[in-house]
């Protein structure tokens, strides 16, 4: 890390230390006075430090700029999805305002902005924060492997279902709350969870977001519960669950939050955020599986995201076949 100055009376830091932590990175170190030390990550209006005594800021246009004073003690995690994503649109006003920034003579400050971003990168794998991609080479082409699939065929469907149309939920104190970019069709079956009925989702053939949710409203304050959603799908399709236990939090940010990626066909778990106490895939009976995440609420409630989504968490396009088969969601408490 680096320590730098803005305008005020700053001074050196200390005894810095850096970790990964597992959707972040963890800071400590001390101060005389007020200091600003230079992370090596890269700026985003989504980043959030747990301590509510440090700020950060952009420094050196692309990297984390950490400002403190004291003793210094905490994880910076990036804080972003469904129930967060207005800082996503800052980011790109802000990236787009850089961008074209030009001189007084009318030429772009940023000249090859591509190549900014890959030094940037280079500089993350060697200091070891990002992974170096492996050379792409020939994949070798057998009759049959876990990953193919026969691709989707029959009719395209492009009727996004309405919130009034979903199937009404008897489980005491949860119902869902809203939905995009799915079209909803009740499947015949026993019920895998009780008072919910087994639903036939597909991503209709926009592009952008792809998801249900969901509000439990009876829960005890300030105890972890397990949220488990039972799922059946083809291998590549992908699930996010995000969970929060505010839905409109008074400080911006939700007291816990956290959300976690599933390939429940491999079965694997990625892409993990927030706060969470546990996630997993288990096998449930027949040919389900029980996707979850722990989390604790401090409200006595929990609102759950159910999406599907691309690789890159970005933009999603559907093309009205793809999808899974969703039976419904469990919440347990662990503690």
């Amino acid at each position: 890390m680096l320590s730098t100055a803005l305008d005020g009376p700053l001074v050196p830091a200390h005894n810095m230390r850096l970790s990964l932590i597992r959707g972040g990175l963890h800071v400590s170190g001390s101060s005389d006075g007020t200091s600003l030390v230079v992370l090596p990550q890269q700026f985003s209006h989504c980043l959030r430090a747990r301590d509510t005594g440090v700020r950060l800021v952009r420094s050196n246009l692309l990297m984390t700029g950490m400002i403190f004073s004291g003793n210094v003690d905490t994880d910076i995690v990036l804080d972003y999805g469904i129930f967060s994503p207005g800082c996503r649109r800052i980011d790109l006003a802000e990236l787009k305002g850089l961008i074209d920034r030009r001189t007084p003579t009318g030429e772009r400050i940023f000249v090859d902005w591509g190549g900014a971003i890959a030094r940037l990168r280079d500089a993350g794998i060697a200091i070891g924060l990002l992974a170096r991609e492996p050379p792409h080479a020939p994949q070798p082409v057998t009759e049959t492997t876990p990953s193919e699939e026969p691709p989707p065929s029959g009719p395209i469907i492009t009727k996004e279902t309405a919130l009034a149309d979903l199937p009404p939920l008897t489980t005491s104190g949860f119902a869902f709350i809203g939905i995009e970019g799915l079209n909803a069709e009740v499947e015949a079956g026993d019920p895998a969870v009780a008072g919910q009925r087994i639903l036939r989702l597909v991503a209709v053939p926009t592009t952008g977001r792809h998801y249900f949710a969901a509000q439990s409203t009876t829960l005890n304050k300030n105890r972890v519960y397990r949220i488990t959603a039972w799922v059946k799908g083809p291998a590549g399709v992908k699930v996010e669950m995000q969970v929060s236990d505010e839905l409109r939090p008074r400080h911006g940010t939700p007291a816990n939050y956290g959300s976690a990626i599933f390939d429940p066909a491999v079965p694997r778990v990625s892409g993990v955020s927030g706060v969470l106490k546990g996630r997993g895939i288990e096998q449930g009976r027949e040919e389900w599986q029980k996707i979850w995440i722990d989390l604790e609420t401090s409200s006595g409630e929990f609102v759950l995201a159910f999406g599907l989504i691309s690789k890159d968490r970005s933009q999603f396009k559907g093309d009205g076949r793809i999808g899974l088969t969703f039976g419904g969601i469990e919440i347990t408490k662990r503690n």
